[in-house]
Order: structure tokens, then sequence, then C-alpha cells
């Protein structure tokens, strides 16, 4: 994809101190390509002055447009934003906090071509804390072989992508959305390529662990409906270790002695079963709460405010 123009989208929550060196690593990068390209900043609801750094940096480099979202609606509803308003063939996600480097931009964007759509920057090392790093390690490996979402082992917030593929996402409804399913629902054709990514040294993660696990199961229940596969088929294995039980308990009561031992066993057995009932009825619940919450045309995000050089289309304000 030679030649083509790139947008580079950035959710923007806080991050007031890191927004002008992080413009000016992207433009001396973008002078290094040689191609057109315009800068996204998605101000998600911020409380420092990251807002008005947006507009001074607007103000000096026309290459540079700011979104400001009404209130905190999070990171993915924060980058549709972004997405949906970039007006060039390729678009590039990557966040706000200096780890992505804009000099591996050229790396991610030389590997889109006609048999690739999407290119995922994966870190060479890790780079968040122990914890963090495990739980996404395992919400990797879950998504991608429990759940079927095969980008998910090489997800990462740093992404190239052919702007066409938002084309179907334009009538989104559900407001608890993932930018990694929606990807997965337009191309299989996607990579990765690995690069460095730098530690964090201004500012801490908004990343809570309340916040990666409703992340986390948002991506499992918005991916698909396997999980309420999952939880038939382990009803029916248990209903047919039930039913094994209860013939070797009426064989032990025509057959054996009178009473019946194990009572151990079969109250665990008992609590089990009503745990499982209790997670199933518990995912249908959630299945329905996101019909329900769709019905009511809860929106994605709402637009406060603009940067006066980025022209959004007018039903784009509040989506």
């Amino acid at each position: 994809m030679k030649n083509h123009g790139i947008s580079i989208v950035i959710p923007v929550f806080n991050s007031a101190e890191t927004l002008r060196q992080l413009s000016s690593a992207i433009q001396t990068e973008m002078d290094k390509l040689g191609r057109s390209w315009e800068l996204i900043l998605v101000d998600d609801g911020s409380r420092d002055t990251s807002w008005q750094r947006i507009c001074e940096l607007s103000k000096s480099n026309s290459q540079v447009s700011g979104i400001r979202l009404s209130q905190n609606f999070g990171q993915h509803p924060a980058l549709l934003a972004g997405i949906r308003a970039a007006k060039y063939p390729i678009t590039v996600t990557m966040d706000d906090d200096l780890q992505h480097r804009p000099s591996s931009i050229g790396a991610l964007i030389t590997e889109l071509n006609e048999d690739v759509a999407l290119v995922y920057g994966v870190s060479v090392e890790e780079e968040h804390t122990v914890s963090r790093n495990l739980s996404s390690r395992f919400s990797k490996w879950f998504l991608s072989n429990v759940i079927g979402m095969k980008q998910a082992s090489n997800a990462s917030a740093f992404r190239a992508f052919t702007t066409d593929l938002r084309e179907s996402w334009f009538s989104l409804t559900d407001s608890r959305i993932s930018i990694d399913v929606l990807l997965s629902w337009s191309t299989n054709a996607y990579t990765r390529v690995t690069v460095p990514m730098d530690k964090r040294t201004v500012g801490k993660s908004n990343y809570t662990f309340t916040k990666l696990l409703r992340h986390f199961f948002n991506m499992i229940l918005g991916f698909s409906t396997r999980p309420l596969t999952v939880i038939t088929v382990t009803g029916c294995i248990i209903g047919m270790v039930g039913l094994v039980i209860m013939c070797w308990v009426l064989f032990i009561y025509f057959f054996g002695s009178t009473s019946v031992a194990g009572f151990t066993f079969l109250a665990s057995l008992i609590s089990l079963m009503g745990g499982m009932q209790l997670v199933g009825i518990g995912i249908i619940g959630q299945y329905l709460g996101r019909v329900y919450e769709r019905s009511m045309g809860k929106p994605v995000y709402q637009v406060q405010a603009k940067t006066s050089n980025l022209k959004l289309d007018s039903n784009d304000s509040s989506t």
C-alpha cells in the first residue's frame, strides 16, 4: 500500500503530559515515511487539561485534530469515534502513554497488502506488571482456544488496518464494544510484527483489575454465543455423571446394604450442579441484558466538541 495516507487514532485519558511529545514523535516518523497523514486524538472524558492540550496542538498543526467525548465511555468506544472520523485508507491505533513507539508505525504498515488487511504490533517483552501480563496471557489463550477468536493471541492496542474494514460497523448499537472483536468480524487476513515497546514513565495505567475483567467478559459475550454452548455441554456431562451415580445408588440399595454411603460426595455433587445452574442462568442473563440495553438505544459514545479542522458526519455526533 505505497503512498496511501495514514490516519492515526489515539484515545486520550488524563494524558496532558505526554501529548506534545507523542505528537512530535509521530510527525517525525510521518516525515520519514513521506506520506499524507492525520492524527486524531479522542479525549475520553479526561479530568486534566488533555482537551486544552489537544486544541493547542490542533492550532499549531493542521494535521492534528481532536474529538472530545461528553464523558468517559471507555477506550474502545473512544477508538470507534476516531476510526469513524478517519479520512485516509490506512488507520493506525496506539496508546497515549508513549509505550507504543511512533517509529514502529512504518513496520506495521509495510505488512499491509492485498492479502493482509490487519497487522498487530506485539511487544518483544511484556511491558506491564507480572499480574497483568499473566491475566493478559490467560485471556488471550481463553479467547483463542475456548471462544474461537483466533486473532486474540496476537491482539494488541497497537494496530494498523485498512480503513474500509470499518464499513460494517456504522450500524453498531452495542455500547460495550471491542475493536478487536469488530476487526475479527471484518477480516481473517491478519498478521503480527514484533516491535519494541517502552516502559511507562508518566502517570499510571488507567486499566484497573475491574476494568480488565469487564473488558474480558465483554469480548467473551460480544464475540459469539459459544459460552452458551460450553454451558450446555458441561450441563450434559454433569447430567450423565448424575445418572451414573443414581444407577449406582439404586444398585447398592437393591443388591447391597440398605444404607447408601458417600453423603459428602453426593452433597458436593449437588452443590456443583447447583453452582453450574447459577452460572448458566447468569450467562443467559448477560446476553438478555445486552439485548435489553440495545433496545433502549443507549449511545456507544457522545461527541461533546471537536476541533475546527475535523469534519464529522452529522449522524456521528451521537451514536
